[in-house]
């Protein structure tokens, strides 16, 4: 817990607790999450230049950031905060309009990489 801060005329105020959305250690991993998805996407512009070697790390890193992303949502899903619950049911939202949920997003990333790799597997180079 911290120490309470200085209020108006010098008295302490107890320190302000600070929602689930906003802690340092989910607002530090949606950052980097979102950093990391920047980047592949940035980075996937030349894909069809990487060889075999490349396209296959390529796809291992969006692997791991799906993991990552699908940790990250569980952990919103299950706190009882209302911003948290507040940002599930907005994925939820986007993601129904355009025609999809959670389960077969992850399922259509998935299978996409899956793609990718038979391919990339298949390359001479």
């Amino acid at each position: 817990m911290r120490a309470p801060r200085p209020g108006p005329g010098g008295r302490r105020q107890p320190p302000e607790d600070k929602g689930f959305m906003e802690s340092e250690l989910v607002v530090r991993e949606i950052q980097s999450i979102m950093k990391e998805h920047s980047d592949l996407i940035r980075l996937g512009a030349t894909y069809g230049k990487f060889d075999k070697r490349g396209k296959l790390l390529f796809i291992q890193q969006w692997k791991n950031l799906m993991e990552r992303y699908e940790i990250h949502l569980k952990r919103i899903e299950l706190s009882d905060d209302f911003q948290a619950q507040l940002t599930i049911k907005q994925i939820e939202v986007n993601l129904e309009n355009m025609g999809m949920n959670r389960s077969t997003m992850m399922d259509y990333m998935r299978s996409t990489l899956q793609k990718m790799e038979d391919d990339a597997e298949r390359s001479p180079w």
